[in-house]
């Protein structure tokens, strides 16, 4: 499904977690951590990306929180633990559009794919023609990651 995208930027959402259960996350001790590639002819990026985020896409959440906070610790940016990560998205290009791919929690079903269809004179898709784009897409976009994971 994703194995086509093009990354990029990866944001990554970082709260620390306080000390004590009766307080409240304070201001400051979240942050955003924004990894971007650093021109066109930067490739380097995307197979990174590609070898250790886009393979744990659509797993259990701890399998892409291990994934980000060992790229954030990697860079040297700051030193963080796999239960500090509260998000974590990958921006691409995916056929030639940019999405935005939601990596934890149910974000995985926010990603939006456009379908090529039929429209009447009013504008309005053809249900069968839509109907069939639609399933093809959730067999081979949504069914397929799924199956292998």
């Amino acid at each position: 499904m994703f194995e086509d995208v093009e990354p990029n930027q990866v944001n990554v959402t970082v709260a620390r977690k306080g000390d004590d259960i009766a307080t409240g996350s304070s201001f400051g001790k979240a942050a955003l951590v924004t990894f971007k590639k650093a021109g066109r002819k930067d490739t380097e990026f995307a197979d990174e990306v590609k070898r250790r985020l886009i393979p744990v896409m659509g797993t259990n959440m701890s399998k892409v929180q291990k994934a980000a906070s060992a790229m954030v610790r990697d860079s040297g940016l700051m030193d963080v633990a796999d239960d500090d990560i509260a998000d974590c998205t990958v921006i691409g290009r995916i056929d030639g559009k940019q999405k935005t791919v939601y990596m934890m929690g149910q974000g995985l079903f926010a990603t939006q794919f456009n379908i090529a269809t039929t429209y009447d004179e009013d504008g309005i898709p053809h249900a069968a023609p839509t109907r069939q784009k639609m399933l093809e897409t959730l067999e081979k976009r949504v069914i397929a990651v799924i199956a292998d994971v």
